[in-house]
């Protein structure tokens, strides 16, 4: 195929346009144009399952029940081991710099974090028995 039948066939195909107004400007141009080949490009909203299955969770660690507590450490467990030291590590950063800011609010939310993660790990490599335990006897404290 030559270029210029490539070009013209190019043309005839249906266009996406980023709003309803541009689509409408275009066909009100263009009469001969085929409405149903021509679309308003849709911005898909990406969510990532974890998003999805977490969007019920206050921002606030502090304020987490603990069934969304046991829920967050579960999903944290499945993680790999090195992944979660990783987060314990910066979390232990985080809070040194919350401490020395007199933060007192990202202290407390940290320190759940801290906790979270701590759960996640022994759930990790003794069982999840052992870390609801475990878990239970720190939120005593």
């Amino acid at each position: 195929m030559n270029p210029r039948k490539a070009f013209e066939q190019a043309l005839k195909q249906a266009l996406e346009f980023p709003s309803e107004k541009a689509k409408t400007d275009y066909l009100k141009s263009h009469p001969g144009a085929d409405k149903s080949k021509h679309i308003v490009k849709t911005e898909e909203k990406r969510t990532s399952k974890a998003e999805a299955d977490f969007s019920d969770l206050p921002k606030d660690l502090t304020k987490l029940t603990k069934s969304q507590s046991a829920k967050v450490i579960d999903h944290m467990a499945k993680w790999p081991l090195s992944k979660l030291r990783k987060h314990q590590d910066l979390a232990e950063k985080q809070l040194a710099k919350a401490s020395a800011d007199k933060n007192n609010e990202a202290v407390a939310n940290l320190q759940a974090r801290q906790e979270h993660l701590d759960a996640a790990v022994d759930q990790k490599e003794f069982g999840k028995e052992a870390s609801r335990k475990a878990f239970e006897q720190a939120l005593a404290k």
